[in-house]
């Protein structure tokens, strides 16, 4: 007579197995900071590339079409954001499109609020290549980036944590990307 079932020694094999997975499962699904650094990541791409598209079709001499940022000392980050100055872009606005300020309320999808980076424990740091803080990228018409420290000729970094690790780039050429 033949036998069915699995003998103890495959049962306990297959257990072990399934307890390493649920383990390792475990520990990714309790770390949600990483998820947050890449949605915050994906968000602010998306708001240099909007910025950069409208400075390719607005070639308006005089109108700036720029990210602000604003940073605070990295112990106490409640000012952290991002953001344009402004959406109003019609004629005779051009030196508030240009200003240092971040209106929030006036570009919610391509701004962030002060109190939303301090609420995930996150921190933005900028350097323009080198040990240069950039205030603002702005983007010719031509969408080539020049920050308030220079070209992005060794390529901007904007970090979300005080290691620099997770952050976009800007390189020279304009090409913004993860990094």
């Amino acid at each position: 007579m033949k036998q069915r079932g699995f003998t103890i020694i495959e049962l306990f094999t297959v257990m072990c197995i399934l307890g390493i997975l649920a383990l390792s499962a475990l520990s990714r699904l309790n770390d949600t900071q990483s998820y947050t650094v890449k949605a915050y990541q994906d968000r602010l791409m998306a708001s240099l590339r909007a910025v950069q598209t409208k400075a390719m079709q607005d070639t308006r001499p005089n109108f700036c079409h720029q990210l602000n940022f604003t940073w605070d000392d990295p112990l106490a980050p409640a000012d952290d954001a991002w953001g344009m100055p402004t959406d109003d872009y019609s004629a005779g606005n051009e030196a508030v499109t240009c200003s240092s300020t971040i209106d929030a309320a006036a570009n919610p999808n391509i701004s962030s609020q002060p109190s939303e980076l301090q609420s995930e424990g996150l921190v933005i740091s900028t350097l323009d290549g080198t040990t240069a803080d950039i205030t603002y990228i702005r983007f010719t018409a031509l969408g080539k980036p020049v920050s308030s420290a220079g070209t992005c000729q060794n390529t901007c970094k904007i970090s979300f944590d005080t290691l620099n690790t997770t952050g976009v780039c800007v390189n020279q050429e304009g090409l913004i990307y993860a990094c």
